[in-house]
């Protein structure tokens, strides 16, 4: 069996052309038993195949000594096989928090930036990675549990862009007994058998519990319905690009716009494909989209109205405005919803949308009842310290100055001519949980001035 994987490994990369003579292959090792037999397999064929080799190691800084012993693991293979060695150091943790991803998620970003970056700082023509055939069978059904497309039952790439998987054809078992025979040193992460972990559960439990109770060949079919997915996907490329051409329109070098009435036509593949293009091309965000993001974000298109927005997790947020929807990246104040207590006689700056507000106590007779929104006078006798300022939420109601009925405040905004991107972070000051204004618009109805107000306020905005 090993000597069989020895020959079908060289077989493979042959036969799909996935490294050509004299390339530069950068090896992503983690010091695992799958990366650390892709790079003794490589290096074993190294003549054969006419190419130069160099390994690149990410220190995570998530698991302490552990990680230290897989590095030093790393580098003493490749001083004893002279093979240039890259040790780059991120802390991830920090990644993950400053950027509100998993520690998965963020590890992911890091290697993927860092790794590219190296490869084109250094000459490499292509990243090898050590996924096999096993590791396919775990995302495909993976992301049939998380709700994916087509794109996502494509599972892992044997050759996109600068990343190749050499090793995509072996199974977990063929790898393990490989690194046996031929004492392939590695290091095992504990936290890939924590069973806390959806992945692991499924390499675990699920995967084995399939295979003895349904089908012993599950693994090769769900990396055959991958391959069918690639060569799928490869087709519908091309009806993504005349998609593009017919429903995005870039009315400036910085703006991208989706006409709606276009875009609705097509079906839900192409439409997933044509935002997920959005977000790489003016955001430079690599974003997947979930099923269920991108159903909420149709039921938004379908029904919502103008001037109404929906937003992208904490990266991007879209605004509809007639039968166009405009993308705009959330600030670092947008991210995080601001909220402010508000006491008397204090001035607070606003993060969105960069105002200041000031309310102050005042006797009857200061009171100057003028057209300037900017100062208003409030009764105060339900007031209760601290009143609260936010953005105003969808749905959320109030009674105008002089009216006798509620309205949205989102249409009353737009009545003001407030509009986006401005409205959708437009402050509203509570008391408790009832509105008291729309501070720089207008005023709620019941706490204006009357004969019996004994408590009165002045309420600035600059």
């Amino acid at each position: 069996m090993q000597t069989t994987l020895k020959n079908r490994f060289l077989q493979f990369v042959l036969d799909k052309e996935l490294i050509l003579p004299h390339s530069r292959i950068l090896v992503a090792v983690s010091g695992g038993v799958d990366s650390m037999t892709l790079l003794h397999l490589l290096h074993t064929w190294q003549r054969r195949l006419q190419v130069e080799l160099g390994v690149v190691h990410l220190h995570h800084h998530i698991r302490g000594a552990a990680a230290d012993a897989d590095a030093a693991l790393v580098r003493n293979w490749c001083t004893e096989n002279e093979i240039p060695f890259f040790l780059l150091e991120e802390d991830v943790p920090a990644v993950a928090r400053e950027k509100k991803l998993s520690l998965e998620e963020a590890g992911f970003l890091v290697r993927k930036q860092r790794f590219r970056e190296l490869a084109a700082r250094e000459g490499f023509t292509a990243i090898a990675t050590g996924h096999h055939a096993d590791d396919q069978a775990e995302t495909v059904l993976e992301r049939l549990l998380l709700g994916t497309g087509l794109r996502g039952l494509a599972g892992i790439r044997l050759h996109q862009g600068l990343w190749i998987r050499p090793l995509l054809f072996a199974r977990r078992q063929e790898i393990e007994a490989y690194a046996r025979y031929y004492r392939v040193p590695f290091r095992e992460d504990v936290s890939n058998r924590e069973e806390k972990f959806l992945r692991n559960k499924i390499r675990h439990q699920l995967l084995p519990y399939l295979q003895r109770e349904f089908n012993p060949a599950v693994v090769e079919h769900l990396v055959g319905l991958s391959h069918i997915f690639q060569e799928w996907e490869v087709y519908l490329r091309e009806e993504v690009e005349k998609t593009w051409n017919r429903v995005v329109r870039q009315p400036a070098e910085n703006e991208i716009t989706l006409v709606i009435s276009a875009y609705l036509r097509y079906f839900s593949w192409i439409k997933i494909a044509v935002l997920e293009r959005i977000f790489q091309q003016k955001f430079g965000w690599e974003k997947r989209i979930q099923r269920k993001e991108w159903e909420s974000f149709e039921r938004w298109l379908k029904r919502s109205g103008d001037g109404t927005s929906f937003r992208w997790g904490n990266r991007v947020v879209c605004f509809r405005r007639a039968d166009q929807v405009w993308f705009y990246p959330l600030t670092a104040e947008e991210q995080e919803p601001y909220q402010l207590s508000l006491f008397p006689d204090k001035t607070y700056h606003l993060p969105v949308p960069g105002i200041k507000i000031t309310i102050s106590q005042v006797a009857r007779e200061a009171i100057r009842f003028h057209n300037n929104r900017n100062e208003e006078y409030l009764c105060g006798d339900r007031f209760r310290f601290p009143l609260l300022v936010r953005p105003w939420k969808t749905g959320e109601r109030f009674i105008p100055l002089g009216a006798t009925y509620s309205v949205l405040i989102s249409d009353y905004l737009n009545d003001s001519g407030i509009r986006q991107p401005v409205k959708k972070n437009y402050p509203v000051l509570l008391n408790g949980t009832e509105i008291v204004a729309i501070p720089g618009v207008q005023i709620d109805d019941r706490y204006k001035i009357t004969d019996n107000c004994r408590i009165i306020y002045r309420l600035t905005i600059s």
